[in-house]
């Protein structure tokens, strides 16, 4: 208890010692708690690298070292079923505010795998949302949330941005229970904007689970996508990050960045995640698996980068 007592001192210490444009946060995503009897295993691997990895140098031609992050950010799909035990798993090794195997706050959203709107793992994520520290606004439902790290503003939309499911989406059709439904995040995101962001010109980094990448478009439809790209379109959108293709990807919609975040576990062992530092003149997304870098995306301000 002490020894933990004391590592929360130093975490508070250090965050309050960085400069408010010189933020670092860390984001996973496709845990899939209750996938296998490995998951578990494969998870704590990435939790136990995400704690060791503060403090370590990134490579030369990226410079300077790794600080602690503000938090982790989970992009969904934390279950494999939606079932009680599963996420009562991700919760022993996830925690909520640094209580548990993970020292850092974490900010998860439900996937497609996450069970229906009245399941235990939405009505959980409800609970959790009351208790999360220093949130900027929770949707009326208490499912969809944001908060501001230094000056930037963060928005959870849990599975994506829309209010009611498309019955013309490709895939989801074939399905008929209420998991497709994205429960109204689209209006929460509208008025949270309004109110959050306004004309400030604050940057905005926004989390979902489906992207719009081959496999996410299948999951909501092109109308949706518009949608969503009319609220969105006027305020400074510094980055998209989303799950469910459980590989890194990165590319640009609409002129936005938008990365695929990948997953913690994969069939052969335990995933990556990343790993994001952004100051006022560039963001640095680096890809993190259990023992080393795998590589870096640099963004400038003018939102031009690579790999």
């Amino acid at each position: 208890m002490k020894a933990v007592l004391s590592y929360m001192i130093f975490y508070i210490a250090s965050l309050a010692s960085q400069n408010a444009e010189d933020l670092t946060f860390f984001i996973a995503s496709d845990t899939h708690y209750g996938k296998n009897k490995y998951v578990g295993s494969f998870n704590i691997e990435i939790i136990n690298a995400m704690n060791e990895v503060p403090g370590m140098y990134y490579p030369d031609s990226i410079g300077g070292n790794v600080d602690i992050p503000f938090g982790v950010v989970i992009c969904g799909d934390l279950t494999e079923n939606g079932k009680k035990e599963s996420f009562v798993e991700f919760i022993d090794h996830y925690g909520l505010n640094g209580n548990k195997k993970l020292l850092y706050p974490v900010y998860e959203g439900f996937g497609n795998h996450d069970g229906n709107k009245n399941g235990y793992v939405r009505n959980a994520i409800k609970i959790r949302n009351l208790q999360r520290k220093l949130l900027g606004t929770i949707s009326p439902d208490s499912l969809h949330y944001s908060w501001n790290w230094g000056d930037i503003h963060f928005v959870n939309l849990n599975s994506y941005p829309a209010n009611i499911w498309d019955p013309n989406c490709e895939w989801c059709h074939y399905f008929k229970d209420s998991f497709r439904e994205p429960q109204f995040s689209l209006d929460y995101l509208k008025n949270d904007l309004e109110q959050q962001v306004g004309i400030t010109g604050k940057p905005v980094v926004l989390f979902f689970h489906y992207g719009f990448d081959e496999w996410g478009k299948k999951w909501w439809t092109v109308q949706d996508q518009d949608t969503f790209y009319n609220v969105i379109k006027d305020y400074n959108i510094k980055g998209i990050f989303h799950g469910h293709t459980h590989e890194v990807d990165h590319y640009y919609w609409k002129g936005t960045p938008v990365w695929c975040v990948g997953s913690t576990q994969k069939d052969e062992g335990p995933g990556e995640f990343l790993t994001v530092n952004i100051t006022s003149e560039k963001m640095v997304v680096g890809i993190r698996e259990i023992n080393r870098w795998k590589s870096f995306y640099i963004i400038g301000n003018n939102k031009n980068g690579g790999k």
